[in-house]
């Protein structure tokens, strides 16, 4: 015991002395967390199918599609955050344009959003409007790049350069013009985004329903048909599943649009 701490604490000697950073403790917890959920998805698909298909060599195939699956999903849930997010983002652009359009300044605009919108935002132009009256020289911009950073929204960063900019001149109404032509831009980025969904709608649905015959015929051949695909007719049900698991990747990755994200 002695030495194993004695072991312990040479390690966290030279670790500090060498790396001099430790990790930060929550996302160390959160990056095991990630991963121990997709080993455990791993595992547990590739004892499932083990016994469903008698063969180890078809389980690691499915075994690599349970790693991936709370990944996805944990993608998908944020992403449909991000569109919440985007969208108020987009709200605050053309209501903010109208603002500055009649004069007012940003401690106004800010204020009356404070009033208006949802959470997160409504908290954070509180915090803004908090921050600037403890200090008249707390800088709008600055705090719409850092809120910016912080939801990782573009349409914030441009904001913050938008009111840069009409700070070193042109005022509100260059402010007003700026969020015009910047929600115009984040307007056709939305057409774009409708349009691709729209073209790509049928490749996706012919993809998942010919992923889904296949699968509900491999479950078949491994259920109802399981006595034609003894000894050698395993190598079948694994070769089976590699091409079905392989198409599912395919079409998560025809699912996605992210260089319009």
């Amino acid at each position: 015991m002695l030495t194993t701490g004695l072991i312990l604490s040479l390690f966290l000697l030279f670790y500090s002395l060498i790396i001099g950073e430790f990790p930060d403790t929550y996302s160390a917890r959160e990056k095991f967390a990630v991963y121990g959920l997709s080993a455990g998805s791993a595992v547990a698909l590739f004892i499932i199918t083990a016994a469903l298909f008698k063969t180890p060599v078809a389980a690691m195939f499915w075994a690599v599609l349970g790693w991936f699956i709370p990944g996805w999903v944990k993608k998908t849930i944020n992403g449909k955050k991000q569109a919440r997010l985007r969208s108020l983002a987009k709200d605050f652009v053309t209501s903010a344009a109208g603002l500055y359009a009649v004069g007012q300044t940003s401690a106004d605009v800010v204020r009356v959003m404070a009033e208006r919108f949802p959470e997160p935002f409504a908290s954070e132009f509180q915090e803004m409007i908090a921050m600037r009256n403890m200090s008249p020289h707390a800088s709008f911009p600055r705090m719409f790049a850092e809120m910016g950073q912080k939801y990782n929204l573009s349409e914030f960063k441009a904001v913050s350069a938008i009111l840069a900019a009409s700070e070193r001149a042109g005022g509100p109404y260059a402010a007003a013009k700026g969020l015009k032509r910047l929600g115009q831009a984040l307007r056709q980025r939305e057409r774009l985004i409708t349009e691709r969904a729209k073209a790509t709608l049928e490749p996706k649905i012919a993809a998942i329903v010919t992923v889904s015959i296949l699968t509900v015929g491999l479950l078949l051949d491994a259920t109802a048909f399981k006595h034609l695909f003894e000894g050698a007719g395993r190598l079948i049900m694994a070769a089976s599943s590699a091409i079905v698991v392989g198409l599912i990747f395919m079409v998560v990755k025809i699912n996605r649009s992210e260089d319009l994200a």
